[in-house]
C-alpha cells in the first residue's frame, strides 16, 4: 500500500512540475513577444531616420537642380536679349522657384506621411504583440492551475484509495 501512496505522490509531483514547466514556457513566450514589440518600435525609429536622411538628400538635389535651372534660364534669356528686369524674365524665374517650393512641400508632406505610417504600424504591431503576451501569460496561469488541480486530485484519489484499503483491512 505504501508503494501505491508513493506512486500517487510521485504522480502529483509530476503533474505539478509539468504545470510549472508549461507556465515557464508561456512566460518565456510572453517576454519574447514583448521584446519583439519593442524591437518593432526601434526598427520604425531607425527607418524613419533613414527616410529623413534620404529626404534631406533629395531636397539638396532639388535645390541644386533649381539653382542650375534658374542659371540656365537666365543665360538663355540673356542670350536671347531679354532684359533681366523685364516682367517675362521675372515670371519665368518666379515660376521656377514656385515649382521648386511646391516640390519641397510635397517631399516634406510625403516624408511626414511615410514616417507617421511607419510609426503607426509599429505601434499597432507592438499592441498586437502585447496582447499575444497577455494571452501567453493567461495560458501559463491556466496550465499551472490545471496542473495544481490535477496534482490535488491525484493526492485526494490516492488518499481515498488508502482510506478504502484501511477500511477493508479493519473489517477482516
Amino acid at each position: 500500500m505504501w508503494l501505491a501512496l508513493a506512486g500517487t505522490l510521485l504522480s502529483a509531483l509530476g503533474q505539478y512540475q509539468q504545470g510549472q514547466a508549461q507556465a515557464a514556457y508561456y512566460d518565456y513566450a510572453a517576454k519574447s513577444a514583448e521584446l519583439q514589440g519593442d524591437a518593432q518600435i526601434k526598427a520604425a525609429q531607425f527607418n524613419n531616420l533613414e527616410t529623413l536622411k534620404s529626404a534631406a538628400s533629395e531636397q539638396a538635389a532639388l535645390d541644386k537642380d533649381t539653382a542650375r535651372l534658374v542659371g540656365e534660364q537666365k543665360a538663355i534669356m540673356g542670350a536671347s536679349g531679354i532684359d533681366a528686369s523685364s516682367i517675362t524674365f521675372e515670371d519665368v524665374v518666379r515660376d521656377t522657384f514656385k515649382t521648386a517650393k511646391e516640390d519641397e512641400i510635397m517631399l516634406r508632406d510625403n516624408v511626414r506621411a511615410q514616417t507617421a505610417l511607419t510609426d503607426m504600424q509599429a505601434k499597432m504591431d507592438k499592441i498586437a504583440l502585447q496582447n499575444q503576451a497577455m494571452g501567453f501569460r493567461f495560458s501559463g496561469q491556466n496550465a499551472q492551475t490545471a496542473a495544481n488541480t490535477g496534482a490535488a486530485s491525484s493526492i485526494l484519489g490516492g488518499l481515498g484509495e488508502y482510506s478504502r484499503y484501511k477500511s477493508a483491512n479493519r473489517i477482516r
